[in-house]
């Protein structure tokens, strides 16, 4: 399906009176964005919803600016959590949700989100925008359906390399090929898949198949250039490098491969004219702009590396990456001994990201009072916990999801509804987010991405037991609950908080449960509720999920299958 024109203004103009000085910010604000000033425009808003968290007008308007820079993922996840649970969203909420998926192309998500805008407001200001949005996205062709459903399973395999689960990856894109075996970016993206994994063959027989029908194929080039780096091939790189040199592209992910590719290389000079055009195309893409600031910086160039970094900050005055590497680049403009090091994607280098941890690990012994005293500072905690939680390391998000759930306020009620939008976080961390949230008493319904999916999760549906039943057996079905969000349906929920309240029920006493014992019966419900609802499943699989042995499975079921009417 061809990417549709996005109208041009998504949100009411309607200015509600709040905070003065809020109202000062957010007015110079809509004169930016009127003058196309995008970043200068985010800076004012920011400071206005600092101001005045509660004013609505000032969210939307950042959500409408964000989406003017084609972060359509961000912008929907303000619009997902920005807006108090006490109080009903604006129906020009929905109507932006679906231009973000139609950037996105979750066509269906979009087609439900103007829907939805039509239905709280048939009259609303958007809505010919609206019906001309759906009627374009219902005359889709078997094909281009079909085409869009391939786009997606690729998505998938993407983040799952971007996650470093290279065998989760590698299995997702065999499968999509297998189907469709002239895809050359999901073939490319096995190729690089089947390298991370340390596969070099595999990865380039990948590329071989490629430029054997696409001898121009320039992101197989790319790969095969890092491939041949890896070997210690010379005499190849050098050619690779030529070819990408000589290429000629005004396609941007050809251009973003070529530029990162010289990087790689060490061909500084060779890749800064590409990632300037690439830049002028997508001036407000991270990535692109800290690659842009890299290039200057290892050119000489540095006050034009602190013009990116200070774009950035304008973009997120709490971005700490950034900040990081403007006082760099600042100490260099000055005379300091330049720095090597520099990340290409974006992240600190190794040294800081040490220096980072090494921080978190001595703020997490600090007395909870002070700590709690530091997140409603506003400055170096929040910044720390928002860069722990893109680490890829599980057991530094479980303490920063586990820290932030204890301060138990709005704040950090955000920081969660945040973190299970973001589609780059791993699906066991969001359900742990999940329970966090629920744990906050957060008013549900909770939505997340889990597997690429946008999920509706409501935790509510557990029976809550009596005031005489001890804490450790409510915390069963809220660990079920936690662990099946997002990858069971409701009606299996249910039956979950049935069978437990059932059983709970039928005892004539409360024996002491482990934290273990615990695990085994949540997973000995979710077992048994599955299995009842034909769902596929395998004692192994519950083990491992729960982190429970067999023995211990088997003794949980056993007491279950106690229940009236139970049959496996």
């Amino acid at each position: 399906m061809k990417r549709m024109e996005r109208p041009a203004a998504m949100f009411g103009s309607k200015v509600l009176p709040f905070d003065q000085e809020g109202d000062f910010f957010f007015r110079r604000g809509m004169n930016k964005l009127d003058s196309n000033k995008l970043l200068d425009a985010m800076a004012y808003y920011r400071v206005a919803l600092s101001k005045d968290p509660e004013n609505s007008e000032v969210k939307l308007a950042i959500a409408e600016t964000l989406t003017e820079m084609n972060r359509f993922e961000e912008s929907n996840r303000m619009l997902f959590t920005l807006f108090s649970a006490e109080k009903s969203r604006p129906s020009e909420c929905y109507f932006g949700m679906g231009c973000n998926f139609v950037g996105m192309q979750e066509y269906e998500r979009a087609k439900d989100s103007f829907i939805h805008y039509l239905e709280l407001d048939p009259e609303g200001e958007f809505m010919c925008e609206a019906y001309d949005m759906l009627d374009v996205l219902e005359d889709g062709t078997q094909e281009e359906i079909n085409e869009a459903r391939l786009q997606h399973t690729a998505r998938e395999g993407k983040e799952l390399l971007e996650r470093d689960d290279y065998v989760g990856a590698i299995k997702v894109f065999n499968a999509l090929l297998k189907e469709a075996p002239d895809l050359s970016y999901a073939r490319n993206n096995l190729a690089l898949a089947y390298f991370c994994n340390r596969d070099f063959k595999s990865a380039t027989e990948q590329v071989q198949l490629i430029l054997a029908d696409e001898q121009d194929n320039i992101q197989a080039h790319c790969n095969l250039a890092i491939f041949l780096r890896a070997v210690k091939d010379k005499e190849g790189v050098e050619r690779e490098t030529e070819f990408l040199c000589r290429a000629k592209t005004d396609d941007t992910d050809d251009l973003n491969r070529m530029s990162i590719t010289l990087m790689e290389l060490g061909r500084f000079r060779e890749a800064y004219p590409l990632i300037k055009r690439l830049f002028m195309q997508m001036p407000y893409d991270t990535g692109i702009t800290h690659r842009l600031a890299v290039c200057a910086y290892e050119n000489g160039d540095y006050y034009k590396a602190m013009d990116c970094y200070d774009r950035l900050i304008k973009l997120d005055d709490k971005d700490s990456v950034a900040r990081y590497y403007c006082g760099i680049c600042r100490a260099a403009a000055a005379g300091a001994h330049k720095r090597c090091g520099f990340m290409f994607n974006y992240q600190v280098p190794l040294e800081e990201m040490l220096t980072r941890v090494h921080r978190l690990n001595e703020l997490i012994g600090k007395p909870h009072s002070e700590l709690l005293a530091m997140w409603n500072d506003g400055t170096e905690l929040e910044s720390l916990m928002r860069w722990g939680a893109e680490l890829t390391e599980l057991s530094v998000k479980h303490a920063i999801l586990t820290m932030v759930s204890s301060f138990e306020d709005e704040k950090a009620e955000l920081f969660l509804r945040d973190f299970v939008l973001q589609r780059g976080q791993p699906p066991e961390m969001k359900r742990e987010a999940f329970g966090l949230l629920k744990h906050m008493d957060a008013k549900e319904p909770y939505l997340g991405y889990i597997n690429g999916e946008l999920v509706e999760s409501r935790v509510n549906l557990i029976r809550m037991l009596p005031d005489t039943v001890p804490d450790a057996y409510q915390e069963v079905i809220e660990v079920c609950f936690a662990a099946m969000q997002g990858e069971r349906s409701e009606d299996c929920l249910l039956a979950a908080a049935d069978l437990w309240g059932e059983y709970v029920g039928n005892l004539s006493g409360f024996a002491r449960l482990s934290d273990q014992r615990i695990m085994a019966l949540a997973a000995a419900l979710e077992y048994i509720v599955c299995r009842e609802k034909d769902e596929k499943l395998t004692k192994a699989s519950m083990c491992k999920k729960y982190g429970v042995t067999l023995v211990r499975f088997n003794n949980a079921l056993a007491q279950l299958m106690n229940s009236p009417n139970k049959e496996i």
